[in-house]
């Protein structure tokens, strides 16, 4: 029980920073939160990191950045692919690796956009 109130914890404030510090989509933040210090690099429009994708998931665009959010909250996250908007869901992946490692798998993706960690 105590796990999950501290994970609770911890996701509220990462959702509170989210909301009211990272910038939408293009400046780099760097947030250290619930013990991880991370650092969001440039967007790059219209590509996504290919093969490395550790979760695929579809979140509610009603808080600013979700996808960075989770990422934050994810030990293994090093970058991110944005897909396009549908309803009032967006398109979020978390890759274990980034376009620096692997940069023959940062690829054009339509609609797409990537955001790696330093």
């Amino acid at each position: 029980m105590k796990t999950l109130f501290l994970s609770t914890v911890c996701a509220l404030v990462v959702v509170l920073l989210a909301r009211d510090n990272w910038s939408h989509y293009g400046a780099v933040a760097t947030h250290d939160v619930c013990g991880r210090h991370v650092k969001f690099t440039a967007v790059i429009k219209g590509y996504a990191l290919y093969g490395h994708v550790i979760q695929n998931l579809t979140l509610p665009v009603d808080i600013q950045d979700p996808c960075r959010t989770q990422c934050v909250m994810e030990s293994r996250c090093v970058a991110i692919n944005i897909g396009p908007h549908f309803g009032d869901h967006i398109i979020c992946e978390l890759s274990d690796s980034d376009g620096t490692e692997y940069p023959q798998d940062l690829k054009p993706r339509n609609d797409f956009i990537y955001i790696g960690t330093e």
